[in-house]
């Protein structure tokens, strides 16, 4: 597994999340770990504004200089505490732009196996029930596979723990079967595959997809396809064999139609203890 992952951080404690996450990630896998933070540029003073707007614009800019160099202290603060953990940080940078726009736009021209954001959600809002825009905008955009940073638990190494996968024979859903296959082969891990339908061919033909797929990578799946609401059975699941990592796919959708991620996705990520991959459906 060659290449790095890519951290998108906002210096709060979704960020600290997120870099915690990703250095876990990485010790695991030996990728080193490259940061990101995205930050407002600080304009260039026009020469030819007028004098009596000189000293708010020289003001604005002086603000935002001083942000911008407050950031670069931050990162470099999160840089040093991730390598004393063990972690490799080839680069820390802060860019200009939207937080999402860059964080799929310095993964991809990085080539990143891997993508990892905090939440970023709202708490005491409405938005409770969603993912933060930045996450789902990332998820939805980037060509590799993300992991949002959910959870508070500790962090503990992949290395003889588990990896649960919610699937239903669907692209995208063995596309996380894959990629928690492919991870588990590397650290170390195993995978246990689960399917909640109350359709039971749905759950035959995801199981013949699933062993299809075990076949091909050469791995190993455990299997169980309990009743209940797909998402609650994930998590319950995750929790019954202490997973420390859940995969999910997801369509992607755009659009009101789409229910920002799909119900089940959605509701996982929001609601899960452990950090969550989330693989879209390969293009």
């Amino acid at each position: 597994m060659k290449g790095s992952i890519l951290c998108g951080i906002d210096l709060g404690p979704s960020g600290e999340r997120a870099a915690d996450v990703a250095a876990m990630l990485g010790r695991a896998l030996d990728l080193g770990v490259c940061l990101v933070h995205a930050a407002t540029g600080t304009p260039a003073l026009d020469p030819r504004t007028d004098p009596a707007m000189r000293p708010a614009a020289e003001a604005l800019a002086a603000r935002l200089g001083a942000r911008h160099d407050e950031a670069v202290r931050g990162l470099d603060a999160v840089r040093e505490r991730l390598v004393r953990a063990g972690a490799r940080v080839p680069s820390a940078r802060v860019v200009e732009g939207r937080p999402w726009e860059v964080v799929v736009r310095e993964a991809e021209s990085m080539a990143a196996k891997l993508a990892v954001v905090g939440p970023h959600a709202r708490p005491g809002t409405v938005r409770d029930r969603f993912l933060g825009s930045t996450a789902d905008a990332v998820i939805r955009h980037a060509a590799c596979p993300v992991v949002v940073a959910t959870g508070a638990t500790p962090l503990v190494g992949l290395e003889g723990r588990a990896i649960v996968v919610g699937i239903d024979g669907d692209p995208p859903s063995l596309a996380a079967l894959r990629a928690a296959l492919e991870l588990a082969a590397r650290a170390g891990a195993h995978v246990h595959a689960v399917c909640a339908a109350n359709d039971s061919s749905i759950v035959v033909d995801a199981l013949a997809a699933a062993r299809a797929l075990e076949r091909e990578v050469k791995g190993s799946i455990l299997w169980s396809a309990p009743v209940g609401p797909p998402a609650q059975v994930i998590l319950d699941e995750a929790d019954g064999c202490r997973a420390v990592l859940i995969a999910l796919g997801t369509h992607g959708r755009k659009g009101i139609p789409r229910a920002v991620l799909g119900s089940v996705a959605e509701d996982v990520a929001r609601r899960a203890t452990v950090p969550v991959l989330i693989c879209r459906e390969p293009d």
